[in-house]
């Protein structure tokens, strides 16, 4: 057990960070539980004192030669088992921000966004991030932060690989960590910060480029694959699976499921007629449902909810799977980490769309509130309608989905209509002088 309060007696072993003469923050020695308090962080390295075996006569008093606190217990850990420490002893030891480690400079920045209170989905990008980092680090042969380039933050940026626009969100995290990295004086400067050079490729994977929804032969297609496919596989014989000759003839056999083509199909229908995402349509709950078939699709600032509506067959459809499976129309979850629910549903839904066969564009769960948006704007529903429905501007939606934009080409259609209703046919037409 870990003891953080020096006065405490029968203690068998306690960390504390022994702050160095040239520290301008602190003086001393302060533990774990003080830096819970409002704390300037400094990054002076943590000691140990106590018994590493028990049949140690005296205690220990070591430096563990790292900065962060879930990384100092991890070595001592190491040093009770016998292993090296995670961290080797600084050439010379010391404990100045210039020579942090990689890792330690990585978990401090992840820990930082902890205590930030940072979301699930951002801390478990920042350690994503961590992981790469470290790992190209040791391709480099780079010990510290210090050391890193701008040429080698261009060489991370290629190793991560992917299309422009995934190139611009990798730079984009690694300038964001170096910044902090800058601020907590880790590093002298953002060796990510600098020029590139723009061109239409670039500026195209910035903007994005059309949106392109289902038609509506694929939602047909994808929901016969759903009733008469999905579940069924060809019965190939194994003697590791099946143990048995297959002596029935069988072509399909229905095999058990937690998900069946009846739960995808609605799943598609419910996406599709509301425009919710992966997220909101897997955790979907029956309180969002009203009487008149409206549907609750977002929150605005004022508490105030903005709701589409469902047909009334829908709506019935809702209300059926509440009863067979609960208010959670697709069921509990064991887990709130929403990446594992959606990903559940991500991989269904591929065994589907395999299923279809060929696709000209890679089909995707987020392609079906593209499809919702489609279909307003071809029933001619109003852009500011539309951009209050989906969250965005106006603007928005003209840019991505100018091609089922009908309105404004319908505005010109007639007031051209109008201006040349007037004008001679055929031989008749005579110069036009200005």
């Amino acid at each position: 057990m870990w003891y953080c309060c020096p006065g405490m007696r029968q203690r068998s072993e306690t960390l504390f960070r022994r702050h160095s003469d040239t520290c301008k923050l602190h003086q001393g020695s302060t533990y774990e539980a003080d830096e819970l308090r409002k704390w300037t962080p400094c990054k002076c390295a943590i000691h140990y004192y106590g018994h590493l075996r028990p049949d140690d006569a005296k205690p220990t008093r070591r430096c563990t030669h790292c900065t962060t606190w879930e990384i100092a217990k991890a070595t001592v850990e190491r040093w009770k088992s016998g292993r090296p420490s995670l961290i080797p002893p600084a050439k010379p030891a010391t404990s100045t921000p210039a020579t942090m480690a990689i890792a330690d400079a990585c978990s401090a920045y992840v820990l930082a966004h902890e205590r930030a209170g940072s979301a699930a989905s951002t801390l478990k990008k920042c350690r994503l991030f961590s992981g790469m980092v470290a790992e190209f680090s040791a391709q480099l042969g780079r010990e510290r932060m210090a050391e890193w380039t701008r040429a080698d933050v261009s060489a991370y940026l290629d190793w991560r690989g992917g299309e422009p626009k995934t190139r611009l969100v990798n730079w984009s995290a690694i300038k964001a960590a170096f910044e902090w990295f800058v601020g907590e004086e880790i590093i002298p400067l953002n060796v990510a910060r600098f020029k590139t050079i723009r061109n239409r490729e670039s500026k195209a994977a910035a903007k994005g480029g059309q949106k392109f929804p289902y038609t509506d032969d694929e939602l047909a297609q994808m929901l016969a694959v759903c009733e008469n496919k999905y579940g069924k596989q060809p019965v190939e014989w194994s003697r590791g699976v099946h143990h048995e000759q297959n002596t029935k003839g069988e072509d399909y056999r229905l095999y058990r499921r937690t998900v069946t083509g009846k739960d995808l199909s609605d799943f598609i229908l419910i996406s599709v007629y509301t425009g919710l995402r992966i997220s909101d349509v897997a955790t979907f709950h029956l309180s969002r449902l009203a009487p008149n078939g409206d549907v609750r699709v977002r929150a605005l600032k004022n508490g105030t909810w903005v709701s589409t509506w469902v047909p009334p067959w829908l709506a019935q459809l809702i209300r059926d799977r509440a009863k067979k499976h609960g208010d959670l129309i697709f069921g509990e979850h064991t887990t709130t980490d929403m990446d594992v629910i959606t990903d559940v549903w991500r991989r269904k839904l591929k065994v589907m769309w395999k299923l279809c066969g060929g696709w000209e564009i890679s089909p995707t769960a987020h392609r079906f509130r593209h499809t919702f948006v489609r279909i307003l704007l071809q029933r001619r529903v109003p852009l500011a309608m539309v951009s209050e429905l989906t969250g965005d501007t106006e603007q928005m939606i003209r840019r991505f989905y100018s091609g089922w934009v009908t309105e404004r080409q319908d505005t010109v259609r007639e007031v051209l209509q109008a201006a040349f209703a007037d004008v001679p046919k055929g031989a008749n037409v005579v110069p036009i002088h200005g």
